[in-house]
C-alpha cells in the first residue's frame, strides 16, 4: 500500500510548491510549522494505532462494498493550481457498470459517528484534489467507526466538493503567506494543538482523540442506562405484580421482590450520643489515588 504520509507535506519546487493531497486536511499553521522547521510532528501511540487501523481496514472495506473487477487500487493523482501542484494517491478508482463513470474511492476511519456534512468538512479538500486531479465524476467515501465497527458509504458528486479555484484560494490565503515569510504565526491554527508539548508520552492530538472516544462511549452508556431505567419503570407500572412472581422471556428473568427489613448500625447516632467511644474505634485508611474522568456538562463549561 502506498503511503504518501512518508513524504513532506510541502516541498519547494522551481515553479512554486508541491503539497500532498492528504495534507489539505491539516491545520494551516501546522503545515507552516512543518515547512519552516523541516520536521513533521511524530505521531504518538494512539494516533499510530488509529493510522494502522485504517491501513488494515482498507482492503477489507473495499471488498465489502465493491466488486474487485470494478476497482483500480492506488491511483496516483496530480492537480495543478497556479503555483501549487497537489499530488497524492487515492485508495481506489471505481468504474461504474451503469453509467461508465469513474469515481474516486477513499476509505477513512473515525472514533465516532459522522455525518456526510462532517465528512465533507473533514476530508473535502483532499477528496476534491483526487477527483479533480483524476478527472473523475465524483467520489465514494467509506467511513468506519473504530469504536462501534459500523460503516457508512457517502456518494459525493463534484458539486458537493470544493472547486479547483476554491482549493487554490485556500492555499493562497491560508498557507502561502506563512511559508513565503517563513513565519508560522501568520497562518491560522484550526486544530488548537499547534506547538503543544507531549503529555504523558502521547501528544496533544492523541490525548484529544482518546478523550473524544471516552466521551462518546460515556454518552452512549448514559443513554443506554436511561433507556434501561425507562423500561424498568414501565415494567413496574404495566401490571400488578404479586410477591415472588417470576417470568422468563427473551433470555431475561424478571422477579418481583417484596420489601424486607434489615438491622443496621446507626453510625451517625452513635457518634452523636457516644463521641468518645466512637473516636476510639476510628482508624485512618489510605485511599489509592488515580485518574478521575468525568464529562464537562454544559452548565459547567
Amino acid at each position: 500500500m502506498n503511503d504518501d504520509r512518508a513524504r513532506p507535506s510541502i516541498v519547494k519546487t522551481a515553479e512554486g510548491y508541491e503539497i500532498r493531497a492528504s495534507a489539505l486536511n491539516l491545520c494551516p499553521r501546522a503545515l507552516a510549522l512543518e515547512y519552516v522547521t523541516g520536521e513533521a510532528p511524530e505521531p504518538g501511540p494512539w494516533l499510530r494505532r488509529a493510522m494502522q487501523y485504517g491501513v488494515d481496514a482498507q482492503d477489507r472495506l473495499l471488498l465489502d462494498y465493491f466488486e474487485p473487477s470494478r476497482l483500480e487500487v492506488e491511483v496516483r493523482t496530480e492537480l495543478q493550481l497556479g503555483r501549487w501542484r497537489v499530488v497524492g494517491h487515492a485508495d481506489a478508482m471505481h468504474y461504474s457498470e451503469i453509467d461508465y463513470d469513474r469515481r474516486v474511492v477513499e476509505v477513512k476511519t473515525t472514533n465516532s459517528d459522522i455525518t456526510e456534512e462532517q465528512a465533507r468538512a473533514k476530508w473535502g479538500r483532499q477528496i476534491a484534489a483526487y477527483v479533480h486531479g483524476a478527472g473523475a465524476a465524483g467520489a465514494l467515501l467509506v467511513v468506519e467507526n473504530r469504536v462501534t465497527k459500523q460503516t457508512k458509504l457517502f456518494a459525493l458528486a463534484v458539486v458537493d466538493l470544493p472547486t479547483p479555484e476554491e482549493l487554490e484560494q485556500w492555499l493562497l490565503d491560508e498557507v502561502e503567506p506563512a511559508i513565503e515569510k517563513e513565519d508560522p504565526a501568520l497562518a491560522r491554527c484550526t486544530c488548537k494543538r499547534c506547538g503543544r508539548r507531549k503529555v504523558a508520552e502521547e501528544d496533544a492530538e492523541d490525548l484529544r482523540e482518546a478523550l473524544e472516544v471516552w466521551a462518546e462511549l460515556t454518552r452512549e452508556i448514559e443513554e443506554l442506562e436511561a433507556r434501561r431505567q425507562s423500561i424498568r419503570e414501565w415494567l413496574e407500572s404495566v401490571r400488578e405484580w404479586t410477591p415472588d412472581e417470576k417470568i422468563e422471556l427473551a433470555g431475561v428473568r424478571v422477579m418481583w421482590m417484596p420489601p424486607t427489613e434489615a438491622r443496621v448500625f446507626d453510625s451517625r447516632r452513635h457518634q452523636a450520643e457516644h463521641p468518645e467511644c466512637h473516636e476510639r474505634y476510628m482508624t485512618t485508611q489510605l485511599r489509592k489515588g488515580g485518574l478521575r474522568i468525568s464529562l464537562v456538562r454544559k452548565e459547567e463549561a
